[in-house]
């Protein structure tokens, strides 16, 4: 998460670290965008994404997610559990298919989740 902080312009880092926990779905076309290109995701022979999918992420999508939210939350000294909200995300996708209604997302241990208005 260091190194994805570290390439992000000042400005960009400044915005998303200044989000609450609620706007970070925000992010998916503007800085997501700028992850999943600048990072390769949607090459799957790079190291980068074989490691995703060797932990169960198939999307980059979800791989850009995970990124921006593994920032935020370091920045914010936030604790989350990946594999918990992977499987979150295939219960959901699941539940959408068949018109079930989506299960809660876990949300991390984090003073800044629950005191960010």
């Amino acid at each position: 998460m260091a190194c994805l902080a570290s390439t992000l312009p000042a400005e960009s880092l400044a915005d998303l670290v200044g989000l609450p926990y609620r706007d970070l779905p925000l992010t998916h076309w503007g800085l997501g965008t700028y992850v999943r290109n600048y990072w390769g995701l949607w090459d799957g022979r790079t190291p980068l994404v074989q490691a995703f999918r060797e932990r169960g992420y198939a999307n980059p999508d979800d791989m850009s997610g995970v990124l921006i939210l593994g920032v935020w939350f370091m920045h914010h000294g936030c604790e989350a559990d990946f594999a918990a909200r992977l499987q979150w995300r295939r219960e959901a996708a699941a539940a959408i298919a068949t018109g079930q209604a989506e299960p809660t997302c876990p949300e991390p241990t984090c003073p800044a989740v629950t005191t960010t208005p």
